[in-house]
C-alpha cells in the first residue's frame, strides 16, 4: 500500500502483524503476565510465562504440527 499523503510504501501483512503483536502484549500486561523468550537456539524458541492463569485449559490446547 502506498500512503496517499506521504507516498511511503507500507506492507499490509507486516503492519497487521505488528498491530496484533501490540494488542497481545497489551492484554498480557493488563493481566500481569510476563513473557520471556529466548530466540538464541538453533532448534526452536523457548518461551516462559510468569503470572496468573498462564496455562491453557484442556479445551484450548492445540497442535502446532502442520500435517497434510
Amino acid at each position: 500500500m502506498t500512503c496517499p499523503n506521504c507516498q511511503a510504501h507500507h506492507h499490509r501483512n507486516i503492519n497487521a502483524s505488528k498491530n496484533i503483536e501490540g494488542e497481545g502484549k497489551r492484554i498480557l500486561r493488563e493481566n500481569n503476565i510476563t513473557i520471556i523468550s529466548n530466540n538464541d537456539t538453533a532448534v526452536g524458541t523457548t518461551v516462559n510465562a510468569f503470572g496468573e492463569d498462564v496455562r491453557l485449559s484442556l479445551g484450548e490446547q492445540f497442535s502446532m504440527n502442520y500435517e497434510s
